[in-house]
């Protein structure tokens, strides 16, 4: 199931709800972040068109590197790997598969790992359904030779994101408050990738989309700076952690938050239509806001804070974020618990603030 926000920076979250197995090991750190070749033609192709050109949320068309795509794969449009893409796609749709597949030694689009796989669907399973027109397109556009010649343009941004997000510590800090073991996340970054950011839940391959932070910026940034790019690895990471323990909970959360006019825009209410939905991004952003109080100094967590609730009240829509997010750090304040067993408290202190009034502000 997917949603889509409109924000300082669009996030989906896609929910396959077939649980994993146990967690398999950490993988190696030059594979947590990384481009492969078969993502980046998916985004190419989705270049091409028309989609996110009014809102510039899906696809970065302000750069050289667009440019660069623009003068080498725009005489190549008219191929049916673009052509024939259906009306009202989306990027998901059309990217998220594409790391299931690589290209062999004779340029063949093979399949080699579903471990992250997001549809079941095969008509909207874009990617592995159009396999044989992408490939045709990449040999008849050389696209392996300008992925080639553009190298260094990614490692650039794997190098940026990996020097910003330490995944260990997130990844220990979570477990250390949560019983949930999912298994390793993956980032994949590109030029192309915008403001839209997506992720996989409940796959054995936690798989995250996102645009890599400034890399002229990363040397020297600031505490509260990294953090801010932190933030939206954090809260895609720990969808992982909180919606099992929320999942087990439906009820009660339905209950506190029922009425949804308390608690979301509606706007908001549509992009996340169910309790559990506005929930789970009300307590996955609280959670960060607890794990930055942690890792910032008092000062910078204030200045973090702040920014975190103009983000999530007003650009996001959820309105109450800041009485929620205060209600956290009360109870994380006054309590040695763990932070999962703090939820029961905060479905119980949402159901109670819901029934003393009829639309939070």
């Amino acid at each position: 199931m997917m949603r889509k926000h409109a924000s300082l920076a669009v996030a989906i979250c896609i929910y396959i709800f077939n649980q994993a197995g146990q967690a398999s090991d950490e993988l190696p750190d030059d594979k947590f972040v990384s481009l492969p070749p078969t993502v980046e033609l998916a985004l190419i192709v989705a270049s091409l068109t028309d989609l996110g050109r009014d809102s510039g949320q899906q696809i970065d068309r302000g750069t050289p590197y667009y440019s660069a795509v623009e003068e080498h794969f725009r005489p190549y449009a008219d191929m049916s790997a673009v052509a024939n893409l259906p009306d009202g796609f989306n990027l998901p749709r059309l990217v998220g598969n594409a790391a299931d597949f690589s290209f062999d030694s004779s340029g063949r689009i093979v399949e080699v790992d579903r471990s992250g796989s997001l549809w079941k669907d095969a008509e909207g399973d874009l990617f592995r359904r159009m396999r044989q027109d992408l490939e045709i397109f990449a040999k008849t556009s050389e696209f392996s030779s300008f992925y080639e010649e553009h190298r260094d343009d990614y490692a650039v941004l794997i190098d940026a994101t990996n020097e910003m997000v330490d995944p260990h510590d997130i990844r220990a800090w979570l477990e250390a408050e949560f019983s949930a073991r999912p298994g390793p996340a993956r980032i994949f970054v590109s030029p192309l990738m915008a403001g839209l950011h997506w992720t996989t839940l409940y796959k054995s391959e936690q798989r995250i989309w996102l645009k890599a932070p400034d890399p002229a910026v990363v040397d020297g940034v600031s505490a509260i700076d990294r953090m801010r790019f932190v933030r939206s690895v954090f809260t895609e990471v720990d969808h992982a952690y909180v919606n099992p323990v929320t999942a087990k909970m439906e009820t009660d959360v339905t209950e506190a938050f029922g009425p949804t006019a308390n608690w979301a825009t509606t706007q908001a209410a549509a992009n996340y239509p169910t309790a559990e939905l506005q929930f789970n991004e009300y307590m996955t952003w609280a959670v960060f806001l607890l794990y930055a109080a942690e890792r910032l100094s008092a000062d910078d967590f204030v200045r973090l804070k702040e920014k975190t609730v103009s983000i999530m009240n007003k650009g996001r829509g959820f309105r109450a974020f800041d009485v929620f997010a205060d209600q956290a750090i009360a109870l994380r304040n006054t309590s040695d618990r763990k932070i999962e067993a703090m939820i029961p408290d905060l479905i119980a202190w949402a159901r109670d603030h819901a029934e003393t009034t009829d639309a939070l502000q």
